[in-house]
């Protein structure tokens, strides 16, 4: 039994591992034999290559575009208004982010540590106590 088990094995191993994704078998092949830094001199290369491919194809969908529209009678901006060129377009900023950070302390318990901003539920340590007994707790403005 241990034997079928491991010639089964060694069966599955020698046979060449099936391509992932688009990549070609060659390539596939010649990527495994390069070291790290070699690999991560393949990836800055395909990355710059995505991204001029990428321009490439914008700038002719747009000119593509502009010229249909201008066969129709049309302008990109009678489509679709201002049209801007900028692949690196900012956004338009938005209201400001409220940046306080924590609430301050307007009471401190009994014991060290015991602090409550006098938002949300009351802690433990004043559970029970009513707003005058709250009030000897209650931090002096500084």
């Amino acid at each position: 039994m241990a034997a079928t088990v491991s010639r089964a094995r060694r069966k599955q191993d020698s046979e060449p591992k099936p391509p992932t994704g688009a990549i070609p078998a060659k390539i596939q092949e010649i990527l495994e034999q390069l070291t790290v830094a070699e690999l991560r001199a393949v990836i800055s290369f395909c990355e710059a290559q995505v991204q001029d491919k990428s321009d490439g194809e914008r700038k002719a969908l747009i000119e593509e575009t502009e010229r249909r529209a201008a066969e129709l009678g049309f302008t990109v901006r009678d489509l679709f208004g201002e049209v801007t060129r900028s692949p690196n377009r900012k956004r338009k900023p938005g209201p400001a982010a409220k940046t306080g950070g924590a609430p301050l302390v307007k009471y401190r318990g009994p014991q060290p540590g015991d602090t409550w901003s006098g938002r949300g539920r009351k802690p433990a340590w004043a559970k029970n106590l009513n707003r005058d007994q709250l009030e000897k707790y209650r931090v002096q403005a500084e």
